[in-house]
């Protein structure tokens, strides 16, 4: 089984088109979901943790729809940090594992957004789903947003990872009793909010 990094170098390397070279289907359903992960907060004068930032693209949404706001995109990719650089700037990127010790120098951010990063399947990945979540929960100030794949789905593509949602409320609700979850914009994807 080939590991995530080589999937996404793979995605990388078969197109010119950003969205599908980080595995979206393309722009237009890129920017929904960037629309209903931002729909819950006001984003002018916070801090953001993109993880799983990939080519920087929701930097680039933020950027023409907000002011005032930090960003930071971590991604583990060292393909996706470098062009992600050169196309925003190298001290908006880092190529950094949230479980490392050096996410712990990070300041703690108002926001964490995920949009896309767990979507490929991988050995024990409802373990890793729920510790990312926890991690990224704990880094927090103000809440955390993440979208997913859904079982509802009318078609399942290979090596692709759908999650249930009424799973993942129930996870959700284990770290916090501020929870929303929307399955409104797209039959194949879902998005959860926790609220701190």
């Amino acid at each position: 089984m080939e590991s995530i990094e080589e999937i996404y170098n793979h995605f990388l390397d078969s197109s010119s088109k950003d969205p599908i070279r980080v595995g979206w289907g393309g722009k237009e359903s890129q920017i929904k979901r960037f629309e209903v992960l931002t729909s819950m907060w006001d984003l002018n004068n916070s801090s953001i943790l993109d993880l799983g930032c990939g080519l920087g693209a929701f930097y680039g949404y933020c950027k023409e729809r907000y002011y005032n706001f930090i960003y930071l995109g971590l991604d583990i990719n060292p393909r996706m940090i470098q062009e992600a650089k050169k196309t925003y700037g190298d001290q908006l990127f880092c190529q950094i594992d949230i479980f490392s010790k050096e996410i712990s120098e990070l300041k703690t951010f108002d926001f964490i957004f995920l949009s896309g990063a767990l979507n490929l399947s991988e050995d024990n990945l409802d373990s890793k789903v729920y510790q990312i979540i926890g991690r990224a929960f704990d880094i927090a100030s103000k809440g955390i947003a993440i979208n997913f794949l859904s079982v509802k789905s009318p078609e399942y593509n290979p090596g692709e990872a759908y999650h249930n949602p009424l799973k993942m409320l129930e996870l959700a609700f284990e770290f916090s009793r501020k929870v929303t979850l929307r399955h409104d914009y797209m039959d194949h994807d879902f998005t959860l909010f926790i609220f701190k």
